[in-house]
């Protein structure tokens, strides 16, 4: 599996993605990219050009980087994986459609994960691939809620289970965080009345990692600024 976080800070930096998901295999393989057409693919998968030429998308790339993965996945089944997809650099999204669109008979998967309220030009090439199943994975169960937190915390009560599921409303992210801050203050939550879930509040949220605003749904500044 090769994966690449995307980031905000890195959306305008040309086949930053690309070069995430590729270059550390190049590097411990270099023959992967010295051989046949693969060689096209070098100004991608690594820094070897000034950043306003290798922000150019060429067939020939392209091609040179359908040929790197076709030489990675000769070793076996192979993964890419993108999260955050929604800060991917255009031109990695592009490459990233290319490859999708040819890899239908090679033992390759391309898996990207990103928020539902893209604006529509962005990733357009891979969203509107024919070959592309999109999925919108639902909140977390109460189930789903008790296993991650039994596997935090111990022996927490039917109430404080509830609760800690009320609070993060199926949010795999909340609850992560509340989860950090209740492990972090030693709450060991018993079966007693007096041990529940606190709801979440200023102090859990120097756990999530800030985003700046201007990036975020109109209905996110509402959310951040609630008591």
């Amino acid at each position: 599996m090769l994966y690449a976080p995307a980031g905000a800070l890195e959306r305008d930096f040309a086949f930053g993605v690309v070069r995430a998901l590729f270059e550390p295999a190049v590097t411990e393989q270099p023959a992967l990219s010295s051989i046949g057409p693969a060689t096209l693919a070098a100004p991608v998968v690594t820094l070897v050009e000034e950043p306003a030429a290798a922000a150019v998308i060429t067939g020939a790339r392209l091609h040179g980087l359908y040929w790197l993965t076709v030489g990675l996945a000769d070793n076996g089944p192979l993964l890419l994986v993108v999260d955050d997809a929604h800060w991917a650099d255009e031109p990695s999204l592009e490459a990233l459609a290319y490859l999708a669109r040819r890899v239908d008979e090679l033992p390759v998967g391309i898996v990207l994960a990103a928020r539902s309220d893209l604006g529509a030009g962005h990733g357009a090439a891979i969203r509107g691939d024919p070959s592309t199943v999109l999925l919108h994975p639902d909140p977390l169960s109460r189930a789903a809620c008790e296993r991650v937190i039994h596997a935090v915390l111990s022996a927490p009560s039917p109430a404080f289970l509830g609760t800690c599921h009320d609070a993060a409303g199926g949010n795999p992210l909340l609850l992560s965080a509340l989860l950090a801050d209740l492990r972090e203050s030693a709450v060991t939550p018993g079966r007693g009345r007096g041990r529940r879930c606190p709801a979440p509040g200023p102090g859990d949220r120097r756990h999530v990692r800030p985003t700046p605003a201007a990036h975020l749904p109109p209905h996110a500044g509402a959310r951040s600024r609630a008591p």
